[in-house]
């Protein structure tokens, strides 16, 4: 199986979210100091009309079970330690966060998913420390991103395959980004908006709503990548596909 269609796995396995909590949306949140350290925080909210849940049940509880997060923060990096809580609901919306303290982000890899599997979506940090210069964090892309931002016209079955992930994503909404504190000096993030640096926003029900959503993906020919790597083509879908995001900080 070609590298790029095992890749796509993450995107596929989305939507069993969606089935079994009715809907769902993700945000991760990676803070990150001008020494290193930080926090990473996940945050889902589902819908509570997933009828098959018995009363009072939070369809959010396997999120905050203990033994799990804290296998997934060990995997993470040393040091790092863990907590999750129920927040209030939202309306008709279940709330849960996960927090995970970051002594230092250096070789910190973290993966999407509760058992995250080897082609889940990653993100690993490298830091560079030089004693008087600002703290330049560099965030090595998940390699099935990264490959979006060289597709071509040609590369149909690639890019079918991108299409039908996303028609699959229905109900799911992820969103994923650097929150860099102190000053931000600068940044190579395609996506920036003050000092949040987007690495990967999908709302799929909203992005579904659009007539000729699919062409608004492919690549236009003058340039290799998906069109969503490239430009705000759409404000459900934005792709930072390079290979390496790097910001200063101080």
């Amino acid at each position: 199986m070609p590298r790029w269609m095992r890749s796509l796995r993450w995107l596929v396995w989305l939507p069993a979210l969606c089935w079994l909590s009715a809907c769902i949306q993700v945000d991760v949140r990676f803070e990150i100091q001008p020494d290193g350290s930080g926090r990473v925080t996940e945050t889902y909210r589902v819908r509570d009309d997933a009828t098959w849940l018995p009363p009072g049940t939070s369809p959010l509880a396997a999120y905050l079970n203990p033994s799990s997060l804290a296998e997934r923060a060990m995997n993470m990096a040393p040091g790092v330690a863990v907590s999750g809580e129920v927040l209030p609901k939202e309306g008709r919306i279940h709330v849960a966060q996960v927090t995970y303290a970051v002594p230092d982000f250096q070789g910190l890899v973290w993966r999407f998913g509760q058992r995250p599997m080897p082609d889940s979506l990653t993100y690993r940090f490298e830091l560079n420390r030089q004693a008087g210069q600002p703290l330049r964090v560099d965030v090595l892309n998940d390699p099935f991103v990264a490959s979006l931002g060289r597709l071509t016209p040609q590369d149909a079955p690639a890019m079918k395959k991108v299409v039908e992930a996303i028609e699959g994503m229905s109900g799911v909404a992820v969103n994923v980004l650097v929150v860099s504190q102190g000053e931000l000096l600068k940044s190579t993030g395609r996506w920036q908006s003050g000092p949040h640096t987007t690495l990967l926003n999908v709302r799929a029900n909203e992005l579904l709503t659009r007539t000729g959503w699919q062409d608004k993906l492919r690549p236009d020919g003058t340039r290799q990548g998906l069109a969503a790597c490239q430009a705000a083509v759409d404000p459900a879908l934005s792709l930072d596909c390079q290979p390496r995001i790097s910001l200063w900080l101080r």
